[in-house]
C-alpha cells in the first residue's frame, strides 16, 4: 500500500511534525508547544500538514501527557487514520532496562531505535533540549538507561527568574571562555558549561558502561540546540536533527513487519 507517514513529536518547548514518503522527509513543520485543546491546534497547525493527502499512517511521541488525545483526536479527523502512540509497551524488539520501562519518554524511545538502525550499536544518544539527555544502547540494542539535566534554554531562564540582578541572556557561542561582563559570563557559563559537562559525561559513561570498548561507542547527537555544538564537541560522530523523527518512522516500520509477519502465518 502506497501512501504518507505523518509524524509528530510533541517536546515540552516545540512541536516537530514530519511527512515521510518512504525513507524520505518530504515536508516538515515546527511549532510552538502550548497546553491548548483540539480547536486552538485544528487553527493553528500548519495548513501544509492539514492539506496532506493519502497518508496511510501516523505515529506521536508526546511528552506533554496534557496533548496525546487532543493530536490522537486531530490526527484522526485530519486523516482518518488512528494513530500510533510511542510508548514503551510497543512491540518493536527494544528491550529497556529502566526499573520502570514506562518511565522512559517516547522521544527517547524514538532516538534509541533510530540510532540503532541508522548508526549501530553500541551508541549513545545525546538530544540537547528543553532537557538535555543522554541515552545508552547496548551492543545488542538494548537501552540501557541515560542521563538527564537541564537543557541550555531552562539553566538560563532559571539563572534569570532565581536571582535578583541576572539578566536574561541570548544563547551564543562566545569566542573567549572569558566573560568580560555580566551577560558574556552568563553566555560563557552556559555555553562552554555544556560543552564540558558533555565530554565529561560521554567519557564516564563509555568507561561505566562499556569498558575497554570506549572507541566502539557511536555517538549522536540531536535536538533544538544541536547545531550549537557542531563545532566543539569532536566526540560526536553524527549529527542529525531530525532523528526523533527517524525514529517515529522506523517504529512505524518495525510495527508494519511485524502485521504482515502475523498475516503470513495465519495464511499458512
Amino acid at each position: 500500500m502506497s501512501g504518507k507517514i505523518v509524524v509528530v513529536d510533541i517536546g515540552n518547548t516545540n512541536i516537530v511534525m514530519g511527512v515521510f514518503k518512504g525513507d524520505a522527509v518530504v515536508d516538515f513543520w515546527r511549532i510552538a508547544t502550548v497546553k491548548k485543546d483540539e480547536v486552538y491546534y485544528l487553527k493553528n497547525l500548519p495548513d501544509g500538514l492539514k492539506e496532506q493527502k493519502e497518508i496511510k499512517g501516523v505515529v506521536i511521541a508526546t511528552v506533554v501527557p496534557e496533548l496525546k488525545e487532543v493530536f490522537e483526536s486531530l490526527c484522526e479527523k485530519l486523516f482518518s487514520v488512528k494513530p500510533v502512540c510511542v510508548s514503551s509497551d510497543l512491540n518493536i524488539d527494544l528491550k529497556i532496562w529502566y526499573k520502570n520501562p514506562r518511565q522512559v519518554g517516547a522521544d527517547r524511545i524514538a532516538n534509541a531505535i533510530a540510532a540503532r538502525k541508522l548508526y549501530g550499536t553500541p551508541a549513545i544518544v545525546v538530544d540537547f533540549g528543553t532537557a538535555v539527555t543522554f541515552d545508552i544502547i547496548s551492543f545488542g540494542g538494548e537501552y540501557l538507561g541515560g542521563v538527564i539535566l537541564p537543557g541550555m534554554g531552562l539553566s538560563r531562564d532559571i539563572l534569570h527568574e532565581r536571582t535578583a540582578l541576572l539578566p536574561w541572556v541570548n544563547i551564543i557561542k562566545p569566542n573567549e571562555v572569558l566573560g568580560r561582563d555580566t551577560i558574556s559570563a552568563i553566555q560563557s557559563g552556559i555555553y562552554w558549561g555544556f560543552v564540558g559537562m558533555v565530554k565529561f559525561l560521554l567519557k564516564r559513561l563509555k568507561a561505566e558502561v562499556f569498558p575497554g570498548y570506549e572507541m566502539d561507542v557511536k555517538v549522536i547527537a540531536t535536538g533544538g540546540y544541536v547545531s550549537y555544538f557542531l563545532s566543539d564537541i569532536e566526540e560526536v560522530h553524527h549529527f542529525d536533527s531530525n532523528l526523533t523523527i527517524k525514529g517515529l518512522k522506523a517504529i512505524y516500520d518495525i510495527l508494519e513487519e511485524k502485521k504482515e509477519d502475523q498475516n503470513g502465518e495465519r495464511k499458512i
